[in-house]
């Protein structure tokens, strides 16, 4: 019966030590790579994937089509310019995925863990107004709406996800 005894103390201090340290790595490593798959794939999964809007950098009709702030390349149509004259234009920036024309928001998703919690955020100025969505100014003169990019936050199948994971470690704690 002692032997009984201590096998359940020892593992209710594996547990223990699974709450402490190991689940909080989990929920850290699955919402990181959640909301890091945003990026591939152009959208928020909550229960299920809602795709982002097309930005206007990519419909050539849009005043925006091709956008690249300092680029120097020719635009369509463009008869002559100065050489070297900025444009703003790049024909690469028409086919890249949106939010990840650099790859810096994707790469700023960082992590906190405090006590028993993981805060998972975006240390870049603009990621608000992306997840959010809203009126912002463009370069500090008129306003536009920025459509909602949702790329953090609650998310019923990153939940879901986590929960499993847990629930199978804690099976098979209690099984060893």
């Amino acid at each position: 019966k002692m032997s009984n005894f201590s096998n359940i103390q020892k593992k209710l201090n594996d547990l223990i030590n699974y709450v402490n340290s190991d689940m909080l790595e989990i929920v850290r490593t699955e919402a990181v790579n959640h909301f890091q798959e945003s990026f591939d794939n152009e959208g928020f999964t909550d229960n299920n994937l809602e795709k982002w809007k097309k930005p206007k950098r990519t419909k050539s009709g849009s005043t925006w089509y091709g956008f690249k702030y300092g680029s120097k390349s020719k635009r369509p149509g463009q008869k002559k310019r100065k050489k070297e004259s900025i444009t703003n234009y790049s024909n690469a920036y028409t086919k890249k995925p949106t939010l990840s024309a650099s790859g810096d928001l994707a790469r700023s998703i960082q992590y906190k863990i405090e006590g028993a919690a993981v805060t998972v955020f975006s240390n870049k100025v603009y990621a608000k107004i992306h997840i959010e969505g809203g009126k912002m100014k463009v370069f500090g003169k008129g306003s536009a709406t920025m459509p909602k990019r949702q790329f953090i936050g609650p998310s019923k199948k990153l939940k879901a996800k986590i929960r499993k994971e847990i629930e199978n470690d804690i099976q098979k704690i209690l099984n060893r």
